[in-house]
């Protein structure tokens, strides 16, 4: 990891509407990237979730910890820690307590009614959907006699999160952005006004200019990035924060453009809610349309009659499959980014328009998109 400095941070929604923001960073000297690559972000748990735990185990703000050399573990050992830093950055406290978890804290408390009845709800599936942590089981059977060496061995190491970067190194080879989704929502099966809140999203939310973050690049998947020759059409499709390589590939070939080059077609489609809530990066797009880099398509869950009555980025793609069957025809590179669901359908709608468009059974078409993938069509999904 390296550490990068926050540039700028802004909100690209409307008040009110499911977060989604956007931050740009400086990068540390010698770090480069291409359109279409990656960042990794090492994040920190909520100060808050960090004081439960020291408060529900007992333990000071400034307490230390030595952890045995030849431990199987993956915190430094035979080095004093402060615990806090331990809580902070290198373990995961918002991740679902695992059936095993569930057990061994189950065997420390002392009522034996209780113990049975955690040990009996390890096994719900339910229980598991709800995303419940070690820490919410703790605070929920205070009688637990749970070490601070034994939640550490039930808890995982802090992972890093990877995200799209949503610029182009054309502008500033030096800055970065990154375009992401807040977690924030009501906690299942945790009491009235207890939230879920994703650990490394409203870790970037916190950050403000001047903070510095640890980060790493990571090269894009073989064949995600713009066409060597800028005159090769494109098709993109996404949904949400899935925007986020799209803008660097436009953005990009929009500071080809304004140099003097010529650069091929590019077809957008993108799903979102409503124009007015989470239309991101609009008077960018709409320059960048009006230079003739791009033509936008949009779908709008929530205000389908203002996108030709398409509710989802598929129902915009199949409105207007003979622009897109044309562009195809030309050779375009296809290019997908968004979440499990926005793939499939996308898939779904690629075979109806084969079918269409050539005949045939579903099976023949679905051959004939996974033919497609690696040579001429490039998804990257995300959880």
């Amino acid at each position: 990891m390296q550490v990068a400095e926050v540039r700028d941070t802004r909100l690209l929604t409307k008040p009110g509407a499911p977060r989604k923001r956007h931050i740009a960073l400086n990068l540390p000297t010698g770090l480069t990237y291409k359109t279409g690559d990656y960042l990794a972000v090492l994040p920190h748990n909520p100060i808050e979730n960090v004081c439960r735990v020291m408060r529900r185990l007992r333990l000071p703000w400034d307490a230390t910890l030595k952890i045995e050399e030849g431990s199987a573990t993956s915190l430094p050992t035979g080095i004093a820690i402060p615990v806090y830093d331990i809580l902070s950055g290198m373990v995961e406290l918002a991740q679902p307590a695992t059936s095993r978890a569930v057990q061994m804290i189950a065997k420390t408390i002392p009522e034996e009614a209780a113990s049975k009845e955690l040990a009996n709800r390890a096994g719900d599936e339910s229980f598991q959907k709800n995303n419940i942590s070690v820490l919410d089981i703790l605070e929920e059977y205070p009688t637990a006699e749970f070490s601070i060496g034994q939640f550490l061995g039930a808890v995982p190491p802090m992972r890093v999160r990877q995200y799209s970067i949503s610029s182009s190194p054309l502008e500033k080879e030096n800055v970065a952005s990154l375009t992401w989704s807040v977690i924030d929502a009501p906690a299942k099966g945790r009491g009235e006004g207890r939230h879920f809140e994703g650990v490394s999203s409203n870790f970037l939310e916190r950050l403000s200019p001047g903070d510095r973050v640890q980060i790493s690049h990571r090269a894009s998947r073989t064949g995600f990035g713009l066409p060597k020759d800028n005159e090769s059409p494109i098709i993109m499709a996404c949904a949400g924060t899935g925007l986020a390589p799209f803008r660097a590939f436009v953005a990009e070939r929009a500071l080809k453009k304004a140099a003097g080059k010529k650069v091929g077609a590019a077809l957008l489609f993108y799903g979102l809610n409503a124009p007015d809530e989470d239309d991101m990066y609009r008077e960018e797009f709409d320059a960048w349309e009006k230079a003739g880099v791009v033509d936008v398509r949009r779908a709008f869950t929530h205000a389908s009659e203002k996108s030709c009555g398409a509710r989802f980025v598929q129902d915009r793609i199949w409105h207007d499959r003979k622009d897109a069957i044309e562009m195809f025809k030309q050779n375009a590179s296809l290019y997908l980014c968004g979440a499990g669901v926005v793939g499939t359908g996308i898939a779904e709608v690629m075979k109806k328009i084969r079918m269409e468009y050539h005949g045939g059974s579903e099976e023949e078409a679905a051959e004939w998109v996974s033919k497609l993938k690696g040579e001429r069509y490039w998804a990257d999904v995300f959880a």
